[in-house]
């Protein structure tokens, strides 16, 4: 299902609007999406090594995890070269936790200005401070899973995706909502292009 087609850019407004007193409009929904995943991606791709992981945190406001952007590198076998792997998760257990792993979040004043430049680059769009731009954030991602939490079923994968950008899945194994996250398009070519440049140096 198309991203605006859910209840996610209504459910995001609101959640916007009672919890953090923002008025939004539910249709810049995708547009604030092509900064998310664009943006977190441009952040990665900057402390990216092949010498330890990176990882893009997303918490709510107890701490607890709402989704993860993870970059690690990859060996290549056999003589071929290696490679970066590029996820998004939901499972806290999914997150490396190795000495030396980098880990990023909406608060650090060293990730806000790729989400500045990339939101002023793309749609001339612009954030009223600090505070805005990581409620703005957090939001998305946190109304994304909740989306996927409310309609995930047994036996059957639900999908919300905006075209060239992301892809979320959800479904219900053995009990237990399982949820993936994929970038597409940009977002990954950035990881791909940018990245790929410290694997060369």
């Amino acid at each position: 299902m198309k991203l605006m087609e859910t209840t996610i850019p209504e459910n995001y407004r609101l959640s916007l609007q009672k919890d953090a007193g923002y008025e939004v409009n539910a249709d810049w929904t995708d547009d604030f999406a092509v900064v998310l995943f664009n943006a977190v991606s441009k952040s990665l791709a900057r402390v990216a090594s092949p010498e330890h992981a990176s990882v893009f945190r997303f918490d709510d406001i107890q701490g607890q995890l709402i989704a993860a952007a993870v970059l690690t590198f990859e060996e290549g076998k056999d003589g071929e070269p290696g490679a970066y792997s590029y996820v998004w998760t939901f499972d806290e257990a999914s997150i490396p936790t190795a000495e030396g792993t980098v880990v990023l979040k909406m608060s650090d004043p060293m990730v806000q200005p790729d989400f500045t430049v990339v939101a002023a680059n793309k749609l001339r769009m612009s954030f009223e401070g600090s505070t805005a731009l990581v409620s703005l954030m957090t939001r998305l991602v946190q109304s994304i899973s909740k989306w996927l939490d409310d309609n995930a079923k047994e036996g059957e994968t639900v999908e919300v995706e905006q075209e060239g950008l992301f892809v979320a899945r959800a479904a219900v194994e053995d009990g237990k909502i399982v949820k993936s996250l994929e970038v597409l398009g940009e977002p990954k070519a950035i990881i791909k292009n940018d990245a790929s440049i410290e694997v060369a140096a």
